[in-house]
């Protein structure tokens, strides 16, 4: 799979994942500016937070200089980050649903059920992009975010016209004292929901823009985005349509998060579990043996990827993570909700898309891969996926670990391949024998499954009635029968159907 195809890939999980990795690595630096012991690092993380797009951030921290960061300057630096991620899940027109249960439907993740192929690649695209131990977390958005799009700090220690006025040329004017203008309405207001806060910045900032003092603005929402609109047709200046524009696109914007932050206030935040990780508990520094791991009952699409990857596996989990890097998932010593992006890689990466038949010489390579998705799946969606045992993946990987390996079932990998890239017949012909050892191919992986295999080894391949050790025993013969048999019963049906 090329990879790099996904990196601009429209799909709506790829873009929420965008959004939430962004809004994940500001929230870290953002920590790291707040336990900043000198300002050497404060300076050092906030131009961190510069170069992801959030210079009016690191201007706002610089103003400060040797001072401390009070909790209110701290709190209008989380608005600020939260703002911006508000604009991005906004513009990218995500489901508020997929923003309300972000983190809930990504710990749904350690079902290893298929994603799409734009998830499962741009999971490989971004796996050495970011540091392994960032906390994916959910935001909390809070009413007064809202302001941080209307307003941006600049490099004058004031503020000047915010995001949402982007390539937008606002006329010369005071924006520091707006800004004022409107925490002081909220204040005095009392107002604590973010569309009524809204409303308040949205009526301020057109009086001002556009000389509405003298207008009574209506108090209720959409009327008030109804009169936007229709101040908007009338104008005839590009621009001025281009401000009410955004105007309404940011009152808009306000009620969709408004919802979410209601939401939220009534669920209470599901915990993650991290059951699938416990296999790597490596508490007291100790070493896993990842081979080891291989006997264990564990979902099966993730005991896979284990056996495709075990270098893979071994330097992230003995290399890279520390046992306190893998302790803070599976003994947490806070309520802080948060899934590691580690985890989130591996579990991506596991899920059932990363289950291949490898042997790209085979002609029905995609069609047994898809096969055996669609089987692992539903014994997963149906929990017996732990039940089964390393059978099957000896008919499937190309190079299979030998703790797992059974010579005799490998024989029959081995036997079919060989079948399949041997083939010497005319098109019509080689296509009905591919058919047939297609078919066989499947039943195998159904033995398998179904933990049906051992009985078939444990038969007499000259004694057994079984088809497939039939066809062990004299492929050409057998195969010949089955051709000579389906063209004997189609000449009688013809036969039958003409009389």
């Amino acid at each position: 799979m090329k990879y790099k195809k996904f990196e601009n890939s429209k799909n709506k999980t790829v873009k929420l994942y965008r959004n939430m990795l962004f809004y994940s690595i500001c929230n870290e630096l953002e920590n790291k500016i707040m336990n900043s012991k000198d300002n050497k690092d404060r300076y050092r993380y906030g131009k961190e937070i510069g170069k992801l797009g959030l210079e009016s951030v690191l201007k706002f921290i610089n103003s400060f200089g040797n001072e401390a960061l009070g909790s209110e300057n701290r709190k209008t630096i989380k608005s600020m980050i939260r703002a911006q991620l508000m604009l991005k899940l906004w513009n990218d027109e995500i489901d508020q649903l997929n923003v309300k249960h972000f983190i809930n439907d990504l710990n749904d993740k350690i079902s290893r059920i298929s994603i799409s192929e734009e998830e499962y690649g741009f999971t490989y695209q971004i796996a050495s992009k970011y540091s392994l131990t960032i906390k994916i977390i959910q935001p909390k958005f809070e009413p007064k975010d809202i302001i941080y799009l209307f307003f941006t700090y600049n490099e004058n220690n004031e503020y000047s016209a915010g995001p949402i006025f982007e390539n937008i040329n606002i006329k010369s004017m005071k924006m520091t004292n707006i800004f004022i203008l409107v925490l002081e309405e909220i204040r005095q207001n009392k107002l604590t929901n973010m569309c009524n806060i809204c409303m308040v910045a949205a009526k301020i900032i057109y009086s001002e823009f556009f000389n509405g003092y003298d207008m009574k603005l209506s108090d209720n929402f959409e009327d008030l985005i109804s009169f936007f609109n229709e101040e908007k047709n009338k104008k005839d200046q590009e621009n001025e349509k281009k401000i009410l524009s955004a105007i309404i696109n940011v009152m808009k914007l306000s009620k969709y998060f408004n919802e979410i932050i209601n939401e939220n206030e009534k669920t209470l935040q599901s915990k993650v579990t991290f059951n699938d990780m416990m296999i790597f508990d490596k508490r007291n520094n100790k070493y896993i043996d990842i081979e080891s791991l291989l006997y264990k009952k564990m979902n099966p699409s993730f005991k896979f990827f284990i056996a495709k990857n075990l270098k893979l596996i071994k330097i992230l989990i003995n290399s890279k993570l520390n046992d306190e890097d893998i302790a803070k998932i599976l003994s947490p010593q806070s309520n802080e909700i948060f899934i590691p992006f580690w985890v989130f890689l591996i579990r991506n990466m596991s899920s059932i898309n990363c289950i291949n038949y490898e042997n790209r010489n085979n002609p029905i390579c995609d069609e047994i891969s898809e096969d055996v998705k669609q089987k692992i799946e539903e014994k997963i969606k149906n929990e017996k996926g732990e039940e089964l045992d390393n059978s099957w993946m000896n008919l499937i990987l190309e190079n299979i670990p030998n703790e797992i390996k059974i010579n005799n079932i490998r024989l029959f990998y081995t036997f079919f391949n060989n079948l399949f890239e041997n083939l010497y017949a005319n098109e019509l012909l080689k296509e009905t024998i591919q058919n047939i050892l297609k078919n066989y191919y499947f039943e195998l992986i159904d033995y398998c499954l179904d933990g049906k295999i051992y009985e078939i080894l444990k038969s007499d391949i000259t004694q057994a009635d079984n088809s497939i050790l039939k066809l062990i025993e004299s492929p050409k013969k057998h195969i010949k029968k089955l051709i000579f048999n389906d063209y004997q019963t189609k000449a009688k049906n013809m036969v039958i159907d003409k009389y």
